[in-house]
């Protein structure tokens, strides 16, 4: 445990106009950035993106507006050699 390292993403992924990170684990973790205090931005993980986890160990998540929206959708490579794709569920939202 505690070995690896992280893979990462850096989006504004809930339309707040501040960047949060999409991290690698078995499914892919949002980080939330909620502001800066001391200079220092503070990152809150609002769990995974994916209800179920695709990989068992981690996985690789970038964005791409994969359907025409102009809202960033989640597209994870998994250990497996499959890529996942996960809508934005603000896509349903007002931005």
């Amino acid at each position: 445990g505690g070995s690896g390292r992280r893979k990462l993403c850096v989006v504004d992924w809930d339309g707040d106009g501040a960047l949060d990170v999409l991290a690698n684990s078995p499914n892919a973790e949002l980080w939330k950035n909620v502001g800066s205090r001391e200079g220092m931005t503070r990152l809150i993980n609002q769990g995974t993106l994916f209800k179920r986890n695709i990989s068992s160990h981690t996985t690789s998540p970038t964005v791409v507006d994969w359907n025409g929206d102009n809202i960033p959708d989640l597209l994870v490579g998994a250990e497996d050699g499959f890529l996942y794709y996960g809508r934005n569920p603000q896509a349903t939202k007002k931005r």
